[in-house]
């Protein structure tokens, strides 16, 4: 059975490399999409050529000046019509997330549902960026001395390039288009290779909504194509989502041009447990703080620190739920709370973080590899790892300060004091978020104004809205996307002086 291709969208036009197929290896021409759950290839994504990813480019900077130009108005209508048509296919769109990246079938219900929110709330923002545009008099300052007014007004930055991770393949896609369709910039975005299906497939939507060339998507390998994009001297502004390591190498290729760059980057958040914290909601915000996604997730709260009065009291409970945890193909059984890594890349850089901790001492107290009997068609097959709990842990061992992305808890040695348990907080090269749980408001709040992060949970664990500024520090990245902060990421400040 031949297996459908999904082409990169260029100017409104899904763009092939079919008549290349007798020259060119299959290997070069086409990514197969693979089930993480099974296995089984399900189609073939066409890379991009350096021909069609320069098309592209130019293709968003001619479309460039239309759309800054479209009233607001019209911008908020077509994110709002494409909010209408995920709306409408979301359970297509969910089983498709769930088939490309792993993740079960009601986390891509979930995602689907937040694109539509994401899409909605750029669009009610069409005020907001309308008065930045009109601009606003400078009432701070003593220009008028001088026989000068001063007036500040912003405009859309330009042509972007958006570059996507594989964890959240739609709703971090919203993440970027909504701020930037509304703020009237043209963008390029690239899915990652592992999980560009769901991607290619809104490029049916969105070629009947917005004009050519407003959104092109072209897919690819990020070290064969990536460079193209954010070095090209006509991007005016790259966004992008991923692994620090990655992230560096895009600020690299944006610095000779000065290309505006936003990075948001990985994570090893701290979640810390005090001895008046509520067990049973502690054990919850753990458990669904590093198994959610199958911990591939950049704010996962991977390290837990809990005080040493509840320290065995808590990993009993924490323990005994993990192993309630169903792993396997949700497509396949319903009952399966926890899917499958993304690709085998992924599966092998997890087991050998797995391997690694065992071997420098740290106690597997569940999990530690795949699952016994995975709730799947074939439990032999797919890139299944089983919620895994290390304790022990110390400060120099590797999955205490290494990203993991994958489900994969450690827990420090119990900590006695707030200093002590901060200071195990803050011992990372990372700052996306931490956690903290007590039955104290006071503490909640001094504890956590110390923790040296973007944001920050208080009897909670990864609660996030697009409504609300989604900060990074430290290596976790640069800039502060969603909400208006997101927004003002799009558009650049002008000054105007006037003579009276």
């Amino acid at each position: 059975m031949s297996l459908t291709k999904y082409h990169s969208l260029i100017n409104n036009q899904f763009v092939s490399r079919e008549s290349e197929e007798g020259t060119t290896s299959q290997d070069e021409l086409y990514i197969p999409v693979v089930n993480p759950c099974t296995e089984e290839v399900i189609g073939l994504i066409t890379q991009a050529s350096e021909e069609q990813v320069r098309s592209a480019v130019q293709s968003t900077v001619n479309a460039f000046e239309g759309w800054k130009n479209t009233p607001v108005s019209e911008r908020a209508a077509c994110l709002n019509k494409l909010a209408d048509k995920m709306q409408e296919n979301m359970e297509k769109l969910a089983t498709l997330e769930t088939q490309n990246n792993g993740k079960t079938y009601f986390e891509s219900l979930a995602d689907v549902d937040e694109c539509c929110n994401t899409l909605r709330y750029y669009a009610s923002l069409a005020g907001y960026v309308q008065k930045k545009l009109d601009g606003y008099t400078n009432e701070h300052h003593e220009s008028e001395k001088h026989g000068l007014s001063n007036r500040i007004v912003f405009e859309s930055v330009g042509p972007c390039v958006s570059i996507l991770p594989f964890n959240y393949p739609l709703l971090l896609l919203m993440w970027k288009m909504g701020p930037a369709m509304i703020t009237g910039c043209s963008c390029v975005f690239k899915p990652s290779e592992y999980t560009s299906l769901t991607t290619l497939v809104l490029g049916e939507y969105i070629k009947d909504i917005f004009p050519p060339g407003v959104i092109n998507i072209v897919a690819g390998y990020g070290y064969k194509i990536g460079n193209l994009l954010t070095s090209d001297p006509r991007i005016k502004k790259v966004s992008f989502t991923g692994s620090l390591a990655t992230g560096l190498k895009v600020s690299s290729s944006c610095t000779p041009n000065l290309t505006r760059c936003n990075l948001e980057l990985g994570g090893k958040s701290p979640i810390i447990c005090f001895e008046d914290c509520d067990i049973d909601l502690a054990v919850e915000s753990i458990v669904g703080g590093i198994f959610a996604n199958k911990g591939e997730i950049c704010s996962a709260t991977s390290r837990l620190l809990v005080h040493k009065s509840i320290y065995q009291s808590l990993m009993d409970k924490l323990v005994e739920r993990t192993r309630k945890i169903v792993t396997g193909d949700s497509l396949f059984d319903k009952s399966v709370s926890h899917g499958a890594q993304v690709s085998k890349i992924q599966y092998d850089k997890v087991m050998n973080y797995i391997e690694t901790a065992k071997k420098e001492g740290a106690i597997c107290l569940v999990g530690g590899g795949r699952p016994e009997k995975a709730a799947a068609q074939d439990p032999t097959k797919g890139f299944f790892v089983a919620p895994t709990i290390f304790a022990n842990v110390t400060e120099d061992m590797t999955i205490w300060k290494e990203e993991i992305f994958g489900p994969v808890l450690s827990v420090g040695v119990p900590f006695e004091t707030e200093e002590e348990a901060i200071r195990m907080a803050n011992n990372t090269e990372y700052g996306l978020a931490a956690a903290v749980m007590s039955g104290s408001d006071e503490r909640l709040e001094r504890v956590g104004r110390q923790l040296v992060v973007g944001s920050l949970w208080l009897n909670s664990s990864q609660p996030c809205l697009c409504q609300c500024p989604w900060p990074t520090r430290k290596k976790s990245g640069i800039a502060v996307e969603l909400s208006t902060f997101g927004v003002d990421l799009f558009m650049e400040v002008k000054t105007i002086w006037k003579k009276l």
